[in-house]
């Protein structure tokens, strides 16, 4: 999850600025190479991306629908650029949880991409230490990220 201006998640501060979607889709795919089914891969950030956008996730019959599934709710979840940020991160970051030795794009990559297209915002890694009492836990998957009002 990233931390970032609670009202964005209700009111969007501005759409994923053009390009970022093609590069991240690409990203995906390197991930999805990775697996020895590459359709659960893609199921998988399609299911946060539908989250993002507020619409159902349904399993697709093929590899081909779900990459075309995904580029939909990739779309529509961009009109949000923090929570469609938010849900590629989440994804990526569920999935090193759940497959050890997978290799998703960190928050320095992402960045990358989103400067790469002046996408005007930009992530954070969560610090390294925790206040003693707290769960150190989120520290592998908690980010912030910071932006302007929009590219």
């Amino acid at each position: 999850m990233l931390n970032f201006d609670l009202s964005w998640r209700l009111m969007s501060p501005g759409k994923i600025a053009k390009g970022v979607i093609h590069d991240l889709t690409g990203l995906i795919r390197r991930v999805a190479g990775q697996h020895g089914n590459r359709q659960h891969i893609v199921e998988h950030y399609k299911g946060y991306f539908a989250d993002a956008a507020n619409r159902p996730h349904h399993h697709s019959s093929s590899l081909s629908w779900a990459e075309t599934d995904l580029g939909i709710y990739m779309h529509e979840a961009g009109e949000n650029a923090p929570l469609f940020v938010e849900a590629f991160f989440d994804a990526g970051e569920a999935l090193k949880r759940q497959y050890e030795g997978i290799v998703v794009p960190d928050v320095t990559m992402i960045n990358h991409v989103l400067n790469t297209h002046d996408a005007g915002y930009e992530g954070e890694p969560a610090a390294v230490d925790r206040p003693p009492g707290t769960d150190a836990g989120r520290d592998r998957d908690t980010a912030a990220l910071s932006g302007c009002a929009g590219p």
